[in-house]
């Protein structure tokens, strides 16, 4: 028995459908384009949380860990150092920590659960929210507590139900 497929060429006519089967990313050489647009590009719930930890800790984690003042950094993580390389040294890791995130997007992608990314992130915001849980908390950790904890639950949903996470966004 076949399946009834007679409304398939309306959809495809209509351009309802995005490039379905999905497009892959194959390996470019220098100077070819890339001719996705950012919604064919983000394809799975788990491209999209990782994508958005990504984007998120570089914006506000490393970028400032890298290029702010001492004094800056000092005024606003309440920590004291005696040099900007504690600063510095930590905005790298962080950095270090993204990348592998960014595997975790190019194996989601691919239609391959990267069960070690995930477990990475949910150590590291799982960690990085009950470290803020249990210390004394201003705003900004409660902030952070929240973003690290939110992260880190998305992360344990993908653990707990990887086909579903590998699923287009949209």
């Amino acid at each position: 028995m076949g399946a009834d497929l007679s409304g398939l060429s309306t959809l495809i006519q209509s351009g309802s459908l995005m490039s379905y089967p999905p497009k892959r990313f194959k390996t470019m050489a220098w100077g070819s384009e890339l001719n996705l647009t950012f919604l064919e590009f983000i394809m799975t719930w788990l491209s999209l949380l990782l994508l958005v930890k990504i984007i998120g800790s570089v914006l506000f984690l490393v970028l400032p860990l890298l290029f702010l003042s001492k004094e800056k950094l000092e005024k606003a993580l309440l920590v004291q150092a005696q040099t900007p390389q504690l600063f510095r040294l930590y905005g790298m890791a962080i950095l270090a920590l993204l990348v592998g995130y960014s595997f975790g997007v190019s194996a989601a992608e691919s239609e391959t659960f990267p069960w070690g990314v995930v477990f990475m992130g949910i150590v590291s915001n799982g960690g990085a929210a009950l470290i803020l849980l249990f210390s004394a908390g201003s705003k900004t950790n409660r902030i952070s507590l929240i973003v690290f904890g939110l992260i880190a639950l998305g992360l344990v949903f993908s653990a707990l139900y990887p086909d579903w996470v590998l699923k287009r966004a949209w």
